[in-house]
Order: structure tokens, then sequence, then C-alpha cells
């Protein structure tokens, strides 16, 4: 049997693909092939007895109407949790209110004027350097995510502090959690007469006479036409493609939460987002009722720290490790032993454009469509990425691409 459509992936990207594929080619054979054995990719809510909370994605910003659409579709209900604004930061041991947020519009934004070419080649942490000195590099140690600063390109990343990590950005998460969407995406795929084929690692793509063979661990699947809905990292691993040009210009970089669960709930009670120049680096609380607090949240370097700790000495090392460093931050609070310690690695969190010379809106344009009806998106491949709405933007770009269109009609 050959499909007229494998997607790789079944993200919330590849998802969108399949289903709006066969809202529009019914007759399609569409196949969804995963590495894993879930739909969600990084976005997977974690079940702990009662409770459940975010391992991977989580807050969703309220101008992000793609994500608001399929909460609406799927029934869902969401919670704010504010902005970024409002948490403590300590430094050497002394605690202040955040001034980041406050200080963008004379630190950062006023950035957006130096040369489109310096902007292109640069990062915020290089340009803030170069233009406030040691000043610059404290407060960028303020903003709690390391990427944004030390990897994205700086033209890119002040946008992002113009829009999603901006003074006005509020967010909400799910309350039934954030699986809740993909798995309903993946119902309807279903429905829509899609199968899902789980725990194939996709290793190569080979041409044949009328189309594609994908290669991975089980027997090959043939197609005429492949869509790559998988993060950039991936996709570099599969032999058989062409050079995609935005491989060239991307990276992505780790991302650690851990949650911890206390039975006394005392000391969270009046507790904040804490921003530290510690290891623990971010904390947000959860929930004070049911004593749950997202401990240490790190991605980038902060993260590439974890991920290597608990390689080398195991996960209790990592609990007392945190446990240490979260009592130095606050000697004041009476903190127990958690009841439960759970800790969730990403080795490849999220995706980033690098900086150079180079137009990244030209070249994402370039990079969807491959020869021989291979095709990439998701949230890599996107102009907003770390945001589970760009991979659904990449999504429909790609939808809405001729080369895409004229691929699937000619199937019919």
């Amino acid at each position: 049997m050959r499909y007229d459509l494998v997607i790789v992936g079944a993200g919330m990207a590849g998802l969108t693909v399949g289903i709006e594929t066969l809202k529009k080619h019914p007759d399609c054979k569409v196949l969804i092939v995963e590495k894993y054995d879930y739909v969600g990719g990084r976005v997977y809510t974690h079940h702990q007895g009662r409770l459940h909370w975010e391992s991977g994605a989580g807050r969703i910003g309220d101008d992000h109407v793609l994500v608001h659409e399929l909460i609406k579709q799927y029934g869902l209900k969401t919670y704010p949790i504010g902005t970024s604004d409002g948490s403590l930061y300590i430094r050497d041991g002394l605690a202040q209110p955040n001034p980041f947020t406050d200080l963008l519009a004379t630190m950062i934004l006023p950035l957006a004027e130096l040369p489109p070419s310096v902007l292109a080649t640069h990062t915020l942490a290089e340009l803030l350097s170069m233009v406030h000195g040691q000043k610059g590099v404290e407060y960028y140690n303020m903003f709690p995510y390391w990427s944004e600063i030390h990897t994205l390109r700086a033209d890119l990343a002040i946008h992002s502090f113009q829009t999603e990590f901006g003074s006005k950005a509020t967010y909400s998460v799910v309350a039934e959690g954030f699986s809740k969407i993909p798995e309903g995406m993946a119902e309807d795929f279903k429905r829509l007469g899609g199968k899902i084929q789980f725990k194939t690692d996709v290793s190569r793509l080979e041409k044949d006479r009328e189309g594609l063979s994908v290669c991975s661990d089980r027997p090959d699947i043939l197609c005429r036409a492949c869509v790559l809905a998988i993060p950039s990292v991936a996709v570099k691993k599969i032999g058989g493609l062409q050079a995609i040009p935005a491989l060239r210009h991307l990276a992505m970089e780790p991302l650690v939460r851990m949650y911890a669960v206390f039975k006394d709930k005392e000391w969270l009670k009046d507790l904040t987002k804490i921003v530290s120049d510690s290891r623990v680096r971010y904390t947000i609380p959860i929930s004070a009722e049911k004593g749950v607090v997202m401990i240490s949240y790190t991605d980038g370097a902060d993260a590439a720290y974890w991920i290597k700790f608990r390689k080398e000495k195991g996960e209790d090392a990592v609990k007392e490790a945190v446990m240490k460093g979260i009592r130095r931050l606050l000697p004041d609070k009476d903190i127990g032993e958690p009841t439960e310690f759970v800790i969730h690695p990403w080795s490849n969190g999220c995706t980033y454009w690098l900086p150079g010379s180079y137009d990244p809106v030209a070249v994402l344009k370039d990079s969807l469509c491959q020869d021989h009806g291979i095709f990439v998106c998701g949230e890599s491949f996107s102009m907003r990425q770390a945001w589970t709405e760009g991979a659904l933007e990449s999504a429909h770009m790609l939808l809405d691409l001729c080369e895409f269109k004229k691929q699937i009609t000619a199937m019919k």
C-alpha cells in the first residue's frame, strides 16, 4: 500500500496538517508516524496521582489566536496567570522586586535603533554588554530565560520583548492540561480516516518512481508525499534529504522543569515568582493549596548544567542540590522535604534563529518545500519559535503553500 501523505511527528503541527488535509481531501490516505507512544510532542501534561502539571509547553499568550481556537473547539477552560512581571529578583542573597520589565523601555527597546546589520549579527547579550557594559550584564541576568538573551539573534529577540515578553503581554494555561488539545486533535484525525503509527523512529527518506519510501526501525512505508513536522535537530538526523536552508541558521536549546509537592504548604502561601543568580534560576508557585511549586525552571546553558548533573550524579543528587539552593534563597522560610520531586529534562526544548547576515522570513519560505514531495513545518520552522502558536502558524503556512496544494490535488 502507498499512502498519499505520510506526516512524521504527531505534535500539534503534524496533527493540524493531517486534519486540514483530510477535511479538504477526504479520499486521501494519510498516515502520521510518531517516534514516541503519545501525541503532542513537546506538549505533554504530566500526571502525578490526582495532580497534573505541564512538563513541556505551558503558558499561552492571550493573543495566540490559533491555540485559543483549539481550546474553544475542544470545550476546554483556561485560567489566567497574569504577565511576566511581578517576580522577586535575588542576587547575592539580596531580594528586590524584579525591575527587568520596567526597564525594557530604557535598556532593550532602544537597541532597535541600531543598524539592521548589527541587530541581525549579534545577540542581545552581546549588544547589552557593548552598549551598557557591566550594567547591561547585570540587567539581562534579571530575565529568567537564557536563550532569548544568548542564542536568538537580536532583531528577533527585541521583537519578542515588544510582543510575548512585553510589559502588556498576558498569559493563561489550560485548566484540564495542555495535552487535552493534541489528544482531541488525534481523535479528530482518526475520525476523518487518518491513521497514527507510534514507536516509529524515521531515519531516512528514499525516492522511488512513484514517490518516497519512509525508512525507520520498522518496515518501510511508501508514500507520494511526506511532511516532516518535527524539530530541526530531528530533521538533521534524517538521511536522504537535500540541504534545507533553515537548518544552518537554527539552534535548539535544552529546557528543564522541576516540580516539587509539599505536605507542609505554609511556606508557599505568600510565595511569588523568584528569579535568582543561583542554579535554581527561576521558581514559580503553581498551587499553594495543593502544595505544588515549579521549584526550578531553566533553559539554555542553565538547563544544560542540570541535565549533565543528573546524568553524572542522579536524580536524588539533583533534588538535594535544588532544595539546598531554594533554602539558601529563602532563609526565613521553614521549607520541609517535598513528598514528590519530579524532573522533566528536554535536551532539545525550543528553537532559535541564530545571528547572521540572512533574512529569516525568506529562508523560512525557501525551507518549507523540498524536491520530490518533501515538506517541513513545526515550531522550529516558524517566526514564533518557542511557542505552540508558532508550530500552528507554520502548519497553516505549509497548508497555504502552492506547492503543497498542487502535490495534494495531484493525488486525487
